[in-house]
């Protein structure tokens, strides 16, 4: 049983390491940094943003650092307990994380499965 638990702790570690460096690598193409810098920033077009508001969006947000350096970053916080911080509402991840969290609890809690079943069980036709 100890054996079993292991191997799925390790395939979850594994699983999730693959996907956070998919979903780096895929954030950390120039199109998508430079959609979100527009968004920022108020402009319009991609191509409205000039090249020196760009490169000083990236020394702002820390993003003209190698993909590498900021993903091993990213990994050693994460092992601490530091999420990061979100580039869209601009707050650190686990509070959001964690407000979030409340709601699908206070959700899961008010449509439990035994409410459900009863609405399901006493709708049907007999």
């Amino acid at each position: 049983m100890l054996k079993l638990i292991g191997s799925r702790l390790l395939q979850m570690v594994l699983i999730m390491a693959v996907v956070s460096l998919v979903l780096f690598l895929i954030f950390d193409s120039d199109k998508f940094k430079k959609q979100i810098a527009v968004a920022e920033l108020g402009g319009f077009a991609v191509s409205a943003l000039s090249d020196q508001d760009y490169e000083a969006w990236l020394e702002r947000k820390g993003l003209n650092v190698p993909f590498y350096d900021r993903y091993l970053r990213w990994v050693g916080g994460v092992v601490t307990g530091d999420l990061g911080k979100s580039f869209e509402k601009n707050e650190p991840v686990g509070r959001l994380l964690g407000e979030r969290l409340a709601n699908t609890g206070i959700l899961a809690f008010w449509c439990s499965p035994d409410d459900s079943l009863s609405l399901t069980l006493g709708s049907s036709p007999a």
